[in-house]
């Protein structure tokens, strides 16, 4: 995915000039590599009267299918090499798919075709899912709140018949999640977004709480000194200055605040006169 910025920023301060710049990034996941595997894996029913594994998963393939994409669905091509290891056949009537971003369902549904399973033979399903466009935007307010993570979860589930008995078997083996992480600004790090800066604000007001209003009282003439001084001169004088209120506080004096109160007073007058 190709990423474009193209930003207007205006400052009165400036006379209300107006500076544009414009920013491209690019942006590449892999959400099915990981999918394809060779591994074999047992799949239990769980059901009375149906020993387990009921059949094995041999090959798990999946692509993107970009010949039928449109705006509103993304599908996917995926396909499981299944083996029946019983005496008599499975007859599979549905293959089920539920995909899910970040708990954000995107995309649900059933296959109709039908899979006849012969004993001791392999067979290969096919299950042709869809990711629905419109669900995105959804999806996308959960990816900025986990500061740009998304989990990806595909679960699977059959219907079988056989030996007299229909049953839905879920693919507990095969589901399938990844985890999805962008970085678009390229400063995620800085400025995390969502949960990633939750935690943050709550340490700040903790720590400023105990100082209470003694600190709110004092720095509202030093601040106004500090940022001045700041601005115009680097900052060089500013940690003198506000060493001086600290000792004020500490005494507690009622001649000393006058006299702050007074330097605050001409300070306003330097600045605003």
């Amino acid at each position: 995915t190709t990423v474009g910025i193209d930003a207007t920023v205006t400052s009165s301060t400036l006379g209300g000039r107006s500076v544009s710049f414009s920013q491209e990034r690019t942006i590449e996941t892999d959400l099915l590599s990981q999918f394809n595997s060779t591994e074999t894996r047992p799949v239990e029913a769980d059901q009375p009267l149906v020993s387990d594994p009921v059949i094995y998963i041999n090959e798990t393939r999946g692509a993107w299918d970009q010949e039928n994409l449109t705006q509103s669905e993304t599908p996917l091509n995926l396909a499981f090499d299944v083996y029946n290891p019983k005496p008599y056949p499975y007859t599979i009537t549905k293959v089920g798919y539920t995909i899910r971003m970040n708990d954000v369902t995107v995309g649900e549904g059933e296959t109709d075709r039908g899979y006849v399973l012969s004993p001791g033979q392999e067979t290969t399903l096919e299950a042709n899912t869809a990711i629905q466009n419109g669900n995105l935007d959804r999806w996308w307010v959960t990816h900025l709140q986990r500061n740009q993570r998304t989990d990806l979860y595909i679960d699977f589930y059959l219907v079988l018949e056989g030996g007299g008995e229909q049953f839905r078997v879920d693919l507990d083996a095969i589901d399938y999640q990844q985890e999805i992480q962008t970085d678009i600004f390229g400063n995620k790090a800085q400025y995390p977004t969502g949960n990633g800066t939750s935690a943050e604000p709550d340490n700040g007001s903790a720590d400023e709480s105990p100082d209470g209003d003694e600190e709110t009282e004092t720095p509202t003439p030093t601040p106004t000194e500090t940022e001045t001084d700041d601005g115009l001169l680097g900052g060089g004088e500013s940690e003198t200055e506000t060493a001086t209120p600290t000792e004020t506080e500490t005494e507690s004096e009622t001649a000393t605040p006058t006299e702050t109160a007074t330097e605050t007073e001409t300070d306003d007058g330097g600045l605003l006169g």
